[in-house]
């Protein structure tokens, strides 16, 4: 597979970062939800990466398919077919990262969030083998797996995620060549923003549904900002002058 770099983000035109799809109007990580946030036109999209036990990437934010269905099932002890014999709500089923790249075709560009051990290594693998290009962001709270894929796919830009993040943390982060820090926007300073900014870090923002929140962000300069709800940070961002 053929990956491009993250297209350039102009100077106040932050990034409306579509979180596991529309999830405020579809069910989270699910085709329907990825659909709608290509219609409603996010400019990027994010999901969720588990492992099966047979080593197939699908996406699924949790562990177990408890809280989007009303069958407990964990990801990592079950194979493929079985896990698409679960009902979730609204009659979706659990989709693998294949059948969203298959659905997306590249017309925006994703970020991939590896949740469990492993998913490093098995989505570096699963890229060597995939055709087609594709504009990609790898992330994770987990160090060890971004750096298990990077170690596979040096050129693909790669994020760690934070609740908190310290100025150590923007200084290990820049040395270490990431593109982004994702920060939890409850805990995210002004000066956080333009610290990282200065040491070539873009500053990504989550999870933010409040029009008064998005507005105070965008002002800071974010890059971008994860939102369930794309429809209302493009209109924000339209209103505001910030597209």
């Amino acid at each position: 597979m053929e990956i491009s770099t993250m297209p350039k983000i102009p100077q106040g035109r932050p990034l409306i970062i579509a979180h596991r799809g529309f999830s405020a109007r579809y069910l989270e990580n699910t085709l329907a939800a990825f659909q709608g946030a290509l219609d409603m036109g996010a400019d990027m999209m994010e999901l969720d990466l588990q492992l099966t036990r047979d080593r197939r990437l699908v996406v699924l934010h949790d562990a177990t398919t408890a809280r989007v269905s009303r069958e407990k099932v964990r990801v990592r002890r079950t194979g493929l077919s079985r896990l698409r014999e679960v009902d979730l709500e609204g009659g979706h089923r659990v989709p693998t990262l294949e059948e969203v790249l298959d659905l997306v075709g590249g017309r925006v560009p994703l970020n991939l969030e590896l949740k469990a051990k492993g998913t490093g290594a098995a989505l570096a693998r699963f890229l060597l083998k995939r055709k087609g290009t594709l504009s990609l962001l790898v992330s994770s709270y987990k160090a060890r797996e971004v750096e298990e894929f990077h170690r596979f796919h040096p050129s693909v830009p790669v994020a760690r995620i934070y609740t908190r993040i310290s100025v150590e943390d923007l200084a290990r982060d820049a040395r270490k060549g990431r593109y982004s820090v994702h920060v939890d926007h409850r805990y995210l300073r002004e000066q956080t923003v333009k610290t990282a900014h200065s040491l070539g870090l873009r500053v990504f923002t989550f999870t933010v549904d409040d029009p008064r929140e998005m507005l105070k962000f965008f002002a800071w300069g974010v890059d971008g900002i994860f939102t369930n709800d794309p429809a209302t940070a493009l209109e924000v961002a339209r209103d505001h002058g910030y597209r």
